[in-house]
């Protein structure tokens, strides 16, 4: 995966970051930041699909990702 799309992903996804701090981390626009999310996560629906059958084209991104809940506390998702 692109350096790009790993430090947004990382920024977002394991930082739990805001598009605002993001956007301030990276010196973009959060538009930008928002867009660059989007396509990254799409690389690794891609990626995901292609070495992982069990991980279907057809699955929704939260099935890959997760928001931390509004307290901002993170658990893991439960089936």
């Amino acid at each position: 995966m692109p350096e790009p799309h790993r430090e947004i992903l990382t920024l977002r996804n394991l930082l739990h970051h805001s598009y605002e701090e993001i956007a301030a981390t990276l010196g973009i626009s959060v538009g930008t930041v928002k867009s660059r999310i989007a396509r990254a996560r799409e690389n690794v629906r891609s990626l995901l699909a292609a070495m992982c059958p069990e991980f279907p084209p057809e699955a929704e991104l939260r099935d890959w990702f997760e928001s931390p809940p509004v307290g901002g506390r993170y658990s893991a998702a439960v089936a």
